[in-house]
């Protein structure tokens, strides 16, 4: 009878990753905000003053039988996401860098926001 001799031999490989991003999972409890902003015809910043360094952003209408327009500086009621009694809300992780900016048909509009970081 012969005998057989079996060899296994493993190769381990280091291999070491590096995250393309790092993303924090704490909490976001800095600082907060809260603002009232009356919002008329023309372009109007949500809030007049960002939150330095502000991660979170939520703008809510007060009124809803109102219609307000968000956007960029530029935003008319044509362009903008309306905020009404269907969605009076709206929340975006955004830095302090981004400003919103809301428009009415007529009138004026109260709007609430709350900041975080």
């Amino acid at each position: 009878m012969k005998k057989i001799s079996l060899v296994v031999l493993f190769v381990f490989v280091s291999i070491t990753v590096y995250a393309a991003e790092i993303v924090r999972i704490a909490p976001l409890t800095i600082s907060i905000a809260n603002n009232t902003t009356t919002i008329t015809t023309s372009a109007t910043a949500i809030p007049g003053t960002s939150l330095v360094g502000r991660e979170t952003i939520a703008i809510c209408l007060n009124d809803t039988t109102d219609t307000v327009y968000i956007g960029n500086s530029s935003v008319s009621t044509a362009n903008g996401l309306p905020l009404d009694s269907s969605r009076p809300c709206l929340n975006v992780d955004a830095d302090d860098s981004i400003i919103f900016y809301g428009i009415v048909s007529a009138g004026t509009a109260d709007v609430r926001s709350l900041e975080i970081k």
